[in-house]
């Protein structure tokens, strides 16, 4: 359960609803490719998906891709 607001970054409890697997798996990849309007570019560190398996990649993309609200 994503249950925490955060003003660091947009709100994660919804992204399903907003974005394809796609885009949250693009998003994860390349952070700098699109960002949220209202939050700075460069919060996410450009190497987060080097710090994972393609598992947990996948995993986390379903996780998000679920996450409806």
């Amino acid at each position: 359960m994503l249950g925490t607001e955060s003003p660091v970054g947009p709100e994660l409890n919804t992204v399903g609803a907003r974005l394809s697997p796609e885009e949250i798996r693009e998003s994860v990849i390349d952070p700098a490719a699109v960002t949220t309007e209202g939050f700075p570019p460069g919060i996410m560190p450009a190497d987060f998906v080097d710090r994972m398996t393609i598992r947990e990649l996948e995993m986390l993309v379903r996780f998000l891709a679920e996450s409806e609200g």
